[in-house]
């Protein structure tokens, strides 16, 4: 759902740009000062984290923390730092800083459990590990249809 409604924009697509690496670097230095342990992950996404590919010039990132609705866990030092919520749905928030320029996308990372073994998936500098046959799983997110 989006928090603050539609917001008109207008799409350009840009040339491949070789800053576009350096940029995710710095925003993911940024979160990683500022949630500090609580943030479990973070990734450039998106087609400005494909090299040489034209693209709107806009970072996407995502970021796993362990309970995207606990928003006073975490939320209160993004919108301090100039983040804006944009999108909040069951287990995923989207915030926004600079429009345009950069989209944080946080969620949970891994999936607590494994279907095949009944055990939890575990955590490694910021991934997951599956074993063999593992088909990851995670519990239905609350006022979702299972």
């Amino acid at each position: 759902m989006l928090v603050h409604g539609p917001t008109p924009v207008t799409v350009v697509i840009a040339d491949a740009d070789p800053t576009w690496p350096t940029q995710y670097d710095a925003y993911a230095t940024a979160l990683q000062s500022l949630l500090g342990e609580r943030l479990l992950m973070v990734e450039h996404i998106g087609s400005t984290s494909v090299p040489g590919l034209a693209a709107k010039p806009v970072i996407d990132i995502v970021a796993g923390i362990e309970d995207p609705d606990d928003e006073p866990a975490y939320l209160p030092d993004l919108v301090t730092a100039g983040w804006e919520l944009r999108v909040r749905e069951p287990g995923h928030r989207c915030l926004r800083a600079e429009p345009a320029v950069q989209r944080f996308h946080g969620g949970q990372r891994c999936p607590p459990t494994c279907t095949a073994t009944g055990q939890a998936v575990p955590r490694s500098a910021g991934t997951c590990t599956y074993e063999p046959g593992c088909e990851p799983t995670r519990p239905p997110a609350p006022d979702m249809p299972t």
